[in-house]
């Protein structure tokens, strides 16, 4: 059963002043990573004499809405802190809270139908790729949500700094994608972190998200593959899967590690294709490759792929050109 805290007052609970600072450190964790886009420039949050407070000094570098986005700082070290008496998020906007999400929306309708989409995309997800759900209350997380008309795009900052036990993710996109394909996007990243911190290279579990994305998204990437096939300008799989970054905006590679993700999802599952690139990080990709698809390097994966690609973008082609005919 999950439940959503609307304004209410918390119940008091016995004060943990070591609980306390740890909680504090995670909560001043996810406040710096505000500053990229609120303009909070310092956040210091300390404990005297069992009683929280805390100084932020912000500056709005030209962007709007500072206030709201200092409102919910103060309110998740409030929520995240458990200090007795201490009041619920109280700026007007939407607020859900279970045990897996903590979620802050323009409105309350959107906080509650964030809180139980990704309830339903954490257990869909989950067993999809891990094979298992995760436990209640395991990989728990902060979602932020900005509705906006003309941005669709999505941060995850995993729980993977020494004592930080949240994860956090920030969406700034439409309604309707805020609670479908970019949700399900940065959540798969969240779910993997859970259940393999720092394991994961960066090429598969940005991979595996992409698989989340809507169709518009999805056939962008389509197209690219496509113009490599075209145009016989491939770029070299082992540079994409050894790679430690990839760029938000090289959307090159990101559809190069999805098509990739797709093909070996053919040669066998989901997880499968995880573990393989758990062990390819680990022992070397051509090992690993011999281990779950019985190629034995990357460069024969890269012919195989190619020819892939090629036979699924005649066939997609052929298809596309039957409609238009019948269409006429």
């Amino acid at each position: 059963m999950h439940q959503s805290m609307r304004g209410s007052s918390r119940p008091k609970t016995a004060l943990d002043t070591k609980g306390i600072n740890r909680d504090i450190q995670q909560s001043t964790d996810t406040l710096r990573a505000f500053s990229a886009s609120s303009g909070i420039r310092q956040i210091e949050a300390v404990v005297d004499r069992g009683r929280l407070k805390e100084r932020m000094s912000f500056h709005r570098h030209g962007r709007q809405g500072g206030d709201t986005v200092l409102s919910r700082a103060i309110a998740l070290l409030a929520v995240f802190c458990l200090i007795p008496s201490a009041a619920a998020p109280a700026w007007g906007a939407g607020f859900a809270r279970n045990c897996d999400y903590i979620v802050f929306a323009d409105d309350q309708a959107l906080a509650d139908a964030v809180i139980a989409q990704a309830s339903k995309y954490r257990k869909e997800i989950a067993l999809r790729w891990l094979g298992e759900e995760l436990p209640p209350a395991v990989g728990r997380t902060v979602i932020n949500v900005t509705i906006s008309s003309d941005e669709d795009r999505g941060l995850t900052l995993p729980a993977e700094g020494p004592g930080r036990q949240l994860h956090n993710i920030w969406l700034t996109t439409s309604r309707e994608r805020a609670t479908g394909s970019t949700l399900a996007h940065e959540l798969t990243h969240a779910i993997l972190a859970t259940r393999y911190p720092r394991d994961l290279p960066v090429f598969a579990s940005e991979a595996i998200a992409n698989l989340q994305d809507d169709a518009e998204r999805s056939a962008i990437r389509h197209r690219t593959i496509s113009w490599f096939a075209r145009t016989n300008n491939w770029p070299l799989l082992r540079e994409i899967f050894e790679a430690e970054v990839i760029s938000s905006v090289d959307s090159a590679s990101y559809a190069v590690a999805s098509s990739v993700a797709e093909y070996l999802c053919t040669l066998s599952s989901e997880p499968k294709f995880l573990q393989f690139a758990i062990d390819g990080k680990r022992i070397g990709w051509d090992q690993a490759l011999r281990t779950h698809y019985k190629l034995e390097s990357v460069e024969q994966l890269q012919r195989q792929w190619q020819e892939w690609v090629l036979r699924t973008s005649a066939s997609t082609t052929a298809l596309s050109k039957n409609t238009a005919a019948q269409a006429r």
